[in-house]
């Protein structure tokens, strides 16, 4: 099952219960490339002009927010994240 897109500021995230997935959309949606900075954890950027446009986490749940973070080139704050999720 996956939960609805909801939105923090510009940020807007999708989660994928059955799979473990969380999707995080950053701005408008733009062809992109990603980078995998550690296994699992892919890092999208815009074709034309390299901005961030979004994140993909598998096994979301199973990492800890912190080891997340780390890896991440932006601040994401993951506790609203896991609050909207399990409200949904």
């Amino acid at each position: 099952m996956i939960a609805e897109a909801q939105p923090i500021d510009n940020v807007l995230f999708q989660y994928d219960r059955d799979h473990d997935v969380l999707h995080i959309t950053i701005g408008r949606p733009m062809i992109s490339y990603a980078e995998e900075p550690s296994p699992g954890i892919y890092i999208r950027y815009a074709e034309e002009d390299d901005t961030l446009t979004g994140i993909v986490i598998m096994d979301y749940k199973k990492r800890p927010h912190t080891s997340i973070q780390n890896m991440l080139p932006i601040s994401i704050n993951f506790d609203d994240i896991d609050k909207k999720i399990d409200s949904t």
